[in-house]
């Protein structure tokens, strides 16, 4: 008889060290609070397959697109994590989510930030990681995260937590970016382009390769 199907891939795998993040940040508007909130996606990074309380995202989702900061993030755990009564209201429940710290950013580039959760995530586990470097051009990557066009077509407001997004395309382009005006600060990285569609909410998703 023919051989079963693997029910297993790459990407599903790692779909377990997925994390969606929360930022949030109270500012005075009128003489008056409002809470601002933006949310992004993480991944699980140390020793693979183990859980582990140290992710990465991008600088951006723990600053904000306006490089202001948050003054609280989270990673959250489950659907359950919002226990506001008011429809837009954020309310953390910190029985369904955990709350981390910014141990590294840097002011500009490279676009990424290590968080530290406040205990050891069982719930989720670390991805073993590739060197850049060793990315090939034409080979078939996934990318996985939270991107709000899945929000957009839920019935509530956010597509679940249990419900990442994987999408694929290939390594387009390796390149080298180095930017030395005042506006961009020295930018100075490689870049690895891809064709695999994302959208706002994927940032700070791992790209996974087939093996």
């Amino acid at each position: 008889p023919a051989a079963a199907k693997s029910s297993t891939s790459a990407p599903n795998e790692a779909r377990n060290g997925v994390v969606r993040i929360l930022a949030v940040r109270t500012e005075q508007e009128d003489g008056n609070p409002v809470i601002r909130y933006w949310m992004g996606t993480g991944f699980g990074v140390g020793e693979a397959g183990r859980p582990t309380a140290i992710f990465a995202t991008n600088h951006h989702v723990t600053a904000g697109n306006d490089f202001l900061g948050a003054d609280a993030i989270y990673l959250l755990l489950d659907d359950d994590w919002n226990a506001a009564d008011d429809v837009g209201g954020i309310e953390v429940d910190m029985d369904h989510a955990v709350r981390c710290e910014v141990v590294y950013e840097p002011d500009v580039y490279p676009d990424y930030a290590i968080l530290r959760a406040e205990r050891v995530v069982t719930e989720r586990v670390a991805l073993p990681l590739m060197r850049a470097k060793e990315a090939v051009v034409g080979e078939r990557v996934y990318v996985i995260g939270y991107p709000g066009a899945s929000d957009v077509i839920t019935v509530s407001k956010l597509a679940s937590v249990d419900n990442v997004t994987v999408t694929t395309g290939i390594v387009s382009r390796i390149a080298h970016m180095n930017l030395r005006d005042e506006e961009n600060r020295g930018i100075d990285t490689d870049i690895i382009q891809t064709d695999a569609v994302i959208n706002s909410g994927n940032s700070g998703g791992p790209m996974v390769t087939e093996d």
